[in-house]
């Protein structure tokens, strides 16, 4: 078919059956002429024969060029990629550059296993038919999607797709978000209904060093499974800003905390971290009992919430691990496990935590549920309701801490009636202060604990070895017999709350 081009150009608009003929063919096409397939649907356009920008060539040489076609989406296909086992990173790139500088928004993939490592530009989503159906694979020892360490990337996503590893790469992430030059960022990222699986290294790693960029922010998952990773299936450190993960699972593949968590988030070794991080739905699984399932270590005024999630299977579900981390939140969440369990909640260092309407379940033996050994580097601690289930075999105690919990005036925290809800730690050595306590911090046989009316009894634990004072305090405590020490020659002393001073009163001493 012939098309008057002007009044003298003409060009010739060809049909051919389908992409694996256009290839091969040895047929001779002229410069602005379109090609159809009449399988696939593809259009393309003949460039010139020394041209650059071209995106697949014949057997006889013809450089093809994929045409801007308003409503329709380009598909990875339509570049060339086969999903034959062999390196498609640069077709693949080269789509992504394609929709990428024609602003395309989207570009769609088919039923194909592809391997390659390639960047992502500002504004590509890649699009599958399924997790089942689109499969991308590392060809090299490098993450199979990253981003420009040179410019910034903004409104990048994934959508219906698999992310496969190789454990063998020990450089290999899913997803990498480290944008690397000063001044620049990544801006809106979205990942929707994809299984990330199997990497080498880190499922998904958004990495920032400066507020003034490099960052990342305003990254937002939804209904994605990240597990069976070698490091972490989620790793945020440095500057990394307003994420919100919803009904997605993120999974440990091996033993160990850290960096090897199921979740990491982390500082970069400064002051900068990550903040304002929300998951809600979904959970975390530990996949065995080693090492903590969460690492957190945010920075100053900083967020980290988890809500109405599960957690499964680890020694240590959540550790908070850094003198300036604050405001973080556990709420209508599950921690089960079948492992023997230590410190499902460690609140190492924090200042501000709240730990509401969230059951603990073991299947096994456990230490604590809640464990916060020093009042020093952990305040300003809230603990509303909290159950347990399961089986379990109680080690120590419930929720053990040094000083400085507070359990809300509207909160009932639901113990068994035979062991102890509460446990008072001095790890921190001889001479540990009360001065600071709160609300309830004893050994009680009550099996729900509702301040105000509350009699609390604070029990010596580890006698002269380990001596703790108890003094009155200013709004706080008040001792009708003075200061004290609990060892071994007085064990306990018995505290009432007082709802019109609004204090604890001593009522005796053993």
């Amino acid at each position: 078919m012939s098309i008057i081009r002007g009044n003298t150009e003409k060009f010739t608009r060809r049909f051919v059956a389908d992409l694996p003929t256009l290839l091969s063919s040895v047929e001779t096409y002229i410069e602005g002429d379109t090609i159809t397939l009449l399988k696939e649907g593809f259009t393309y356009e003949v460039a010139a024969s020394e041209a650059a920008d071209h995106h697949l060539s014949t057997a006889c040489g013809t450089r093809l060029r994929v045409p801007a076609q308003p409503g329709r989406r380009p598909t990875l296909e339509q570049f060339g990629v086969k999903g034959d086992g062999s390196d498609e990173t640069e077709a693949v790139q080269a789509a992504i550059d394609y929709i990428h500088a024609n602003r395309l928004g989207e570009l769609g993939v088919g039923e194909l296993t592809i391997k390659c490592n390639v960047v992502m530009k500002s504004d590509v989503r890649i699009v599958g038919t399924s997790i089942y159906k689109t499969r991308f694979y590392p060809y090299s020892d490098a993450p199979v999607f990253s981003v420009s360490d040179t410019t910034s990337t903004v409104r990048i996503g994934w959508r219906d797709l698999y992310i496969g590893g190789d454990e063998t790469m020990s450089s290999q992430d899913g997803v990498s978000l480290i944008p690397g030059a000063v001044g620049t960022w990544v801006d809106t990222v979205d990942i929707e209904g994809c299984t990330i699986q199997g990497c080498g290294r880190n499922g998904i790693v958004a990495e920032g060093a400066s507020t003034a960029g490099p960052f990342v922010q305003n990254f937002r998952m939804r209904n994605t499974i990240v597990d069976q990773c070698g490091a972490s299936a989620l790793k945020l450190k440095g500057v990394v800003l307003e994420c919100h993960f919803d009904n997605s699972w993120f999974t440990r593949s091996g033993a160990g905390g850290g960096e090897l968590s199921a979740v990491a988030i982390l500082n970069d070794g400064g002051n900068n971290c990550p903040g304002r991080v929300l998951f809600e739905g979904g959970g975390m699984n530990g996949r065995s009992h080693l090492g903590d399932d969460v690492t957190l270590m945010y920075n100053e005024g900083h967020e980290v919430q988890i809500l109405n999630t599960g957690m499964e299977n680890a020694e240590r579900f959540v550790h908070v691990a850094s003198s300036t981390a604050r405001n973080f939140k556990i709420s209508n969440c599950k921690l089960a496990t079948a492992y023997t369990a230590s410190n499902y909640i460690w609140l190492e260092a924090v200042d501000g935590a709240e730990i509401s309407n969230t059951t603990f379940v073991s299947e096994g033996t456990y230490d604590r549920h809640i464990y916060i050994p020093s009042v020093v580097n952990a305040v300003n601690v809230k603990i509303g309701s909290t159950t347990h289930g399961g089986s379990f075999t109680p080690v120590e105690d419930y929720i053990d801490v040094n000083n400085g919990l507070k359990v809300s005036s509207e909160a009932t925290v639901d113990l068994p009636n035979t062991s102890s809800c509460y446990s008072l730690s001095s790890e921190g050595g001889a001479g540990q202060n009360l001065d600071t306590i709160n609300c309830v911090i004893a050994k009680t046989k009550t099996s729900s604990i509702h301040p105000p009316n509350t009699t609390v009894t604070l029990v010596a634990t580890n006698g002269v070895a380990d001596p703790i004072t108890v003094r009155s305090a200013a709004g706080n405590i008040a001792l009708a017999g003075g200061s004290c020490t609990l060892d071994d020659n007085l064990k306990s002393i018995t505290l009432s709350w007082d709802s019109t001073r609004r204090r604890f009163v001593e009522v005796a001493r053993a």
